[in-house]
């Protein structure tokens, strides 16, 4: 019902924005926006933002590496899952007062980090000031040919992969709420680029789990208007940290494919 409410919300404010003519995906088709460069030569942009804020204020992202890397992680995995390239990303960052000069630092060195991994560069931004931090980017692929990984095109019979096993942002999560000390998982996805192109040559469709397995494969069914069988085996499914954190909690296995926070798998 949630992810129901948001693809409604979604639509409503929507409804009166004019569409570009540049634009080749519709609204929910894809992770990130795809806009026609070059109909010749088959260029694509393709463009998304995400905001780092909930996150931070519940406590769930506390270490300030991991808030500058997530920043710029949770926009790759949408440039990822179109896959494109990236060629950068900008960011807008709002500080508290009360933050210290060695914690802001250290946000940047989670960004800058993050940005070698993905092999991209922090092309510029925005610096304020607010009641609560938050790190808004906006990220920029490149696409090369016409196609681009869409959220739409499954059919009866495909099967259904993901990159890595599942759960890991969950089960942080999880240690984070019962404060589990005997469990460290390190939080630290990466956004799947290398996958991205590979799947862009053999994939039907295509999303990320930002939102959680359940919520991801929810959206892939109303997209497609199909439905989806699951292989009970949760144990198999979920990484080992992550079931580790399950088992410590008295949390079923299958709580780690609920959505409760970012989830890059």
């Amino acid at each position: 019902m949630e992810k129901a409410f948001e693809i409604d919300f979604i639509n409503k404010i929507t409804e009166n924005f004019s569409r570009s003519p540049f634009q080749r995906n519709i609204v929910h088709q894809t992770d990130a926006e795809v806009i026609s460069l070059n109909d010749a030569l088959g260029m694509n942009l393709a463009v998304t933002t995400d905001t780092i804020s909930e996150e931070i204020k519940f406590g769930l992202y506390d270490d300030p590496f991991l808030t500058g890397w997530m920043a710029v992680m949770v926009n790759m995995s949408d440039i990822a899952a179109v896959g494109a390239s990236p060629l950068g990303i900008v960011i807008s960052e709002a500080f508290t007062n009360n933050l210290g000069q060695a914690y802001i630092s250290k946000i940047q060195e989670g960004i800058e980090a993050a940005c070698r991994t993905c092999n991209t560069y922090v092309l510029g931004g925005d610096i304020s000031f607010a009641d609560q931090l938050s790190l808004t980017g906006c990220a920029i692929g490149i696409l090369q040919g016409k196609k681009f990984l869409s959220r739409v095109g499954c059919k009866p019979g495909d099967i259904i992969y993901s990159t890595g096993k599942l759960g890991s942002g969950n089960g942080f999560a999880l240690q984070k709420i019962y404060q589990l000390k005997d469990s460290a998982i390190n939080y630290r996805p990466s956004a799947r680029l290398t996958e991205g192109k590979i799947l862009l040559e053999i994939a039907n469709c295509c999303m990320d789990t930002s939102d959680g397995t359940i919520s991801t494969l929810d959206q892939i069914m109303r997209l497609n208007n199909c439905g989806i069988k699951l292989i009970d085996d949760w144990k198999n499914f979920v990484d080992e940290e992550s079931a580790n954190v399950c088992k410590q909690s008295n949390v079923p296995y299958g709580f780690c494919w609920q959505a409760i926070t970012e989830s890059l798998n």
